[in-house]
């Protein structure tokens, strides 16, 4: 196994043994075809000890997996370092000898020639930020000014790269170290920077931080392993951490750079740190509260939950990035019907906290408290709701015992389809139909098989909050360039011009255009083909006349369709009223041109999929 993405791929495993997999190839951002060869290559590796990777529908599932067997058969079967740990490499081979050759590298490290250029290449573009310069002279490859006290804070942040990667019960539960690292670079850390004291540091760490907050084992890691490097810095000689006695006195004098000592601040919770995350939590139910127009509130249980969590998480340096990548996976409808709810935590963290990227895990991180607590009040919301069967009285008082088990405090009516009077139900929060009701359309209409009504609780209960939810926003919902609702699959038409009018149709029924830019795509695709390739057209007007919002719709054509000669399976519908959205239109117009990803569609073509992937 030679490969350093196989390697990080089997890291990932070792942590969450179960992985979707969209999160692990957009994570990877590699097609299906090179993570398919990855697992084939890792099961030939694991064969050995009986472990495998398997696919079962959309996820991949380390089987036989026992860690500890793991760690220890790669260790002994793979010398092969990671880049973080190939840096570390040589810098120290830096430190210890002044100049360093290519050619030692290359055959101490056993890589090839362009993947030590391309670390070297890294290895300068982080020196930088620490104002030193990676120079290649005759004698060697040097860093001139080069010290341990320098070095303190570049090693550390690799080796908590590392912590990212490998995290494992064995890390986390016994502080060891041993098994992070390769045993070669974990001898000469122990040797420059004395890691072997991190266990005592973290578990001192542990014991003082565990009664004043909740925070996560992986934070206290990475807070420890600073603390660790930081001891062989000339100013914190005196200090003694070892000894639990003054531990928390000698932390508070230990000197750390002022990026790092910010971060202890927050640990300690120190006065600006409590003000901002107090101010993000009262924005946040502030600004719900309106959203709701004063019905609905967060009351003193969720504003603790929120604060807590903001507590626990706010120090973080570094944010995984796959836990990013499972957020948007599986969280993606609740954004889409909840955005509002999202878009308000997400400018109330922004405004208080300055870390782009941990921001983006805690605004996934509020809005799944926000959501769970949210689904317990619209539970115990006094609406109004009608029920329509069409199989008597049996089937009536089944679904009404149904819907008051959901909602127990709302005032529920039953009626046949035969009786129901068209011209009132709008005055119903909730129309609930077994059955068909003709031509009537509203947004407070559900209908749902009476058959599914058990086996599909759980769908038909987001349904209902949805709708309960829009009813108590009312003109505070935002309206979406891009939403499920967008997206058709295995459409059907004879000519591009048929297939351009159901695209206008689409965009018209949504509300982004009018009759006029229909007119107008028609007439666009008379004078110049849409057709961009990859089985792909994207139609859109002459002009702006006739858009009323900026929107997108796509829909998938069952049998092609020719566009000058060139069979097409995707239309693409974009109306564009200003230029806010032209990075979300060069994006998907970029995603529409990697052929991977169309020949998957054209495959399995999937409303979810294409959504997934082009969610704003």
């Amino acid at each position: 196994m030679k490969k350093e993405r196989q390697n990080k791929i089997l890291y990932i495993f070792l942590s969450y043994k179960t992985i979707n997999k969209y999160t692990l190839k957009n994570h990877l951002d590699i097609s299906f075809k090179t993570l398919d060869r990855d697992i084939n290559d890792l099961n030939d590796f694991l064969k050995p000890i009986k472990t495998y990777i398997s696919k079962i529908d959309d996820n991949y599932i380390l089987m036989n997996a026992q860690t500890h067997l793991i760690l220890n058969f790669t260790k002994l079967n793979d010398e092969f370092l990671m880049i973080s740990e190939r840096l570390i490499f040589i810098i120290l081979e830096i430190l210890k000898n002044e100049h360093v050759q290519q050619a030692r590298l290359l055959e101490d490290l056993q890589i090839s020639k362009n993947i030590l250029v391309e670390d070297l290449q890294k290895l300068k573009i982080i020196l930088e930020k620490y104002d030193l310069e990676l120079l290649w002279q005759k004698k060697g490859i040097t860093i001139p000014d080069l010290s341990i006290e320098k070095l303190i804070p570049i090693i550390s942040n690799n080796a908590i790269d590392i912590i990212f990667l490998k995290k494992n019960s064995t890390l986390l539960q016994y502080g060891d170290l041993s098994q992070l690292f390769s045993e070669y670079i974990y001898k000469k850390l122990v040797r420059y920077f004395k890691i072997d004291n991190f266990k005592i540091i973290y578990n001192h760490l542990v014991n003082l931080i565990i009664d004043q907050q909740n925070l996560s084992e992986i934070n206290i890691a990475i807070m420890a392993m600073k603390i660790t490097f930081y001891l062989n810095h000339s100013k914190n000689k005196n200090l003694n951490l070892l000894d639990s006695t003054n531990f928390k006195k000698d932390l508070n004098n230990l000197y750390l750079s002022s990026h790092d000592q910010n971060i202890l601040n927050s640990i300690w919770l120190k006065e600006d740190y409590k003000t901002n995350i107090l101010s993000c939590v009262q924005e946040i139910k502030i600004e719900i509260e309106k959203l709701f127009q004063h019905k609905l509130f967060l009351d003193e249980y969720i504003e603790e939950r929120l604060t807590q969590h903001l507590i626990a998480n706010i120090f973080n340096d570094k944010v995984d990035d796959l836990i990013i990548e499972e957020y948007k996976q599986n969280l993606y409808k609740y954004k889409n019907n909840y955005f509002e709810i999202f878009t308000i935590i997400a400018l109330a963290i922004e405004k208080n906290f300055a870390n782009q990227d941990l921001n983006l895990a805690l605004t996934y991180e509020l809005f799944i408290h926000i959501i769970i607590y949210l689904n317990t009040l619209l539970a115990n919301v006094e609406a109004k709701i009608l029920a329509v069967c069409v199989g008597g009285m049996g089937q009536s008082f089944m679904l009404k015992s149904f819907l008051k088990s959901l909602y127990s405090k709302a005032e529920i009516e039953t009626s046949s389809l035969s009786l129901i009077n068209k011209k009132k139900l709008p005055e119903y929060d909730l129309v609930i139909s077994t059955i068909d009701i003709g031509n009537y359309k509203n947004a407070n209409l559900i209908q749902f098989p009476i058959a599914s009504i058990l086996s599909q609780r759980e769908q038909l209960s987001f349904f209902i909050n949805l709708k309960i939810y829009e009813k108590l926003i009312g003109h505070n919902k935002i309206k979406k360039i891009f939403s499920p609702e967008n997206v058709l699959i295995n459409q059907n038409a004879k000519t591009k011009e048929e297939a351009i009018l159901q695209c206008g149709n689409l965009l018209k029924e949504l509300g982004y255009i009018n009759d006029e830019y229909i007119d107008s795509m028609l007439e666009r695709e008379r004078h110049f083909s849409t057709y961009i390739g990859n089985w792909i057209a994207i139609c859109h007007g002459m002009d702006g006349r006739g858009v009323l919002d900026n929107g997108i719709v796509i829909i998938h054509f069952e049998k092609p369709i020719m566009f000058e000669d060139q069979p097409t399976h995707f239309l693409v519908g974009l109306a564009a009223k200003n230029s806010q959205y032209n990075d979300f239109f060069e994006k998907m117009s970029i995603k529409l041109l990697e052929i991977d990803f169309v020949e998957e569609l054209l495959k399995h073509p999937s409303r979810e999929r294409i959504f997934k992937e082009f969610e704003l």
